[in-house]
């Protein structure tokens, strides 16, 4: 078709009304803000700061990507109210996924939905959208159920990162990298705040059982990251550096004294034994005993004279598993939580509750009957909320994600970050099943964050071997 000479003149034209009309309306503002908050201005540089950064970013992808993942960190301290770190990172990171999931349906119609796998995590998150109706009809807390849903849609990160993983040659690096800046900054937190609650300390009771439980669950993570890097480090020097990045993490996971998260680390450290060959099995025999030595000599001389106060209680608190299901009243009460939760299980058992829906349960902790919408079994958790199909979904993409980890382990010919992401996620994950016994990850935005992190580290892994096998 041809075109008159002059349209092309004419849209220029148009374009360039355009600019000077946003120009223009871009001053007004400026003028009506500097004379009606006159007080607030001095905020107006970041805002502009904050919409150029916003464009860079959403120009680059990979970076993107980076950023979002990295600025986690700002949502895993546990502050009560909203801090305005946590509303700007929300707001960020629901405009990114927005974002990503819009641009590949309608603009570049990209596929990222491949496997089995990729198909039940999206119909999980679906489901969990649509059981909004559900929990209202059920009584559901509108601020629950809006927490929680938002808690939900960080496990849509699986996609970001199964993505960035399979087509770029240099995601699993970039993933790995980032796991290990977040055990990092956790792990510094909670030593600062170990310190400064001993300082704080006034009795041998509160440093004996003093314990900074703040994200355990990505603690007992980043132990088996620093435990499988030592294992496959080649080089002296990498290894000196991987020790001393494990020592950190699991000083940390100690420190928490969650004895759910120390089983769930031995369970992972053990499962990752079986697929390793004779010389890494002896590896990774070897930074268990040098790795706890050293971390006894570093806490003896730290510690100095509360050493023993502290190893005694860290002892105290590990000996307490042998009598744990019976004279831990903590533990017990969750026994006792997961019974009642249980009875309105066999009412609804294939619907389900949805989110924020309580329950009334004597607390034999604070003497009270409580009604709460948290449930500590995160297997039971499930079925109350979302009924057994929700729980099938769940239980089918975990264990589908660790196998495929292992699947991609087990490539030989994939490139070292590849397996070694593959090793990690399906680590992790078998070690989630058993610490989701008493602490539910599908609840808190942390846990399901590090959730969707790990299905992405290890079903993207198994999905680049498969690009990269021979045809």
């Amino acid at each position: 078709m041809d075109y008159p000479p002059d349209i092309f003149q004419r849209h220029k034209q148009v374009g360039d009304y355009l600019l000077y009309a946003a120009l223009s309306g871009f001053v007004l503002i400026i003028l009506y803000i500097a004379w009606n908050f006159a007080e607030d201005i001095i905020y107006f540089p970041v805002v502009i700061l904050g919409l150029v950064a916003f464009a860079i970013l959403f120009s680059n992808p990979r970076l993107n990507l980076i950023v979002v993942l990295l600025g986690f960190v700002s949502l895993t301290d546990y502050n009560k109210g909203f801090q305005i770190t946590e509303v700007i990172y929300g707001l960020y990171f629901v405009t990114y996924l927005a974002h990503w999931f819009i641009s590949r349906v309608f603009i570049t119609r990209e596929p990222f939905v491949r496997t089995l796998t990729d198909r039940a995590v999206l119909l999980l998150l679906i489901a969990v959208t649509c059981y909004i109706p559900v929990a209202v009809i059920f009584n559901g807390n509108v601020y629950g159920i809006f927490a929680e849903w938002i808690a939900f849609v960080l496990l849509s990160f699986y996609f970001p990162i199964k993505e960035e993983i399979r087509n770029n040659p240099k995601g699993a690096t970039i993933i790995l990298c980032i796991i290990g800046f977040i055990g990092v900054y956790i792990a510094f937190r909670n030593l600062l705040n170990y310190r400064a609650m001993l300082s704080n300390a006034t009795q041998m009771w509160q440093v004996a059982r003093g314990r900074i439980v703040t994200n355990d669950n990505l603690l007992m993570i980043s132990s088996l990251y620093g435990l499988i890097l030592f294992t496959f480090a080649q080089k002296w020097r990498h290894q000196i550096i991987t020790l001393g990045i494990f020592i950190l993490f699991f000083s940390g996971l100690i420190l928490t004294q969650s004895r759910g998260y120390w089983l769930a680390f031995l369970l992972g450290a053990g499962f990752m034994f079986l697929f390793l060959d004779g010389s890494h099995k002896k590896r990774l025999i070897l930074v268990t005993l040098g790795g706890s030595a050293s971390l006894a000599l570093l806490a003896f001389i730290f510690l100095q004279d509360i050493f023993l106060l502290v190893t005694s209680g860290l002892a105290e608190r590990l000996l307490s598993l042998q009598t744990a299901t019976t004279a831990d009243i903590s533990l017990v009460n969750r026994f006792r939580e997961t019974a009642t939760v249980w009875e309105h299980i066999r009412v609804n058992p294939i619907l389900g509750y949805g989110m924020g829906v309580g329950y009334d349960f004597f607390d034999i902790t604070n003497g009270v009957t409580e009604t709460d919408a948290f449930v500590h079994n995160g297997y039971v958790s499930l079925w109350f909320k979302y009924g057994i199909v929700g729980l099938g979904l769940v239980l089918f993409f975990w264990f589908r994600s660790i196998m495929n980890g292992v699947r991609a382990f087990r490539t030989k010919i994939a490139p070292p970050a590849v397996r070694l992401a593959g090793l990690f996620g399906a680590t992790t994950l078998t070690a989630f099943l058993l610490s989701t016994l008493t602490s539910s990850p599908f609840f808190l935005n942390d846990t399901l964050f590090a959730f969707g992190l790990l299905l992405g580290t290890a079903e993207g892994a198994y999905q680049r071997t498969l690009e990269q096998a021979p045809a």
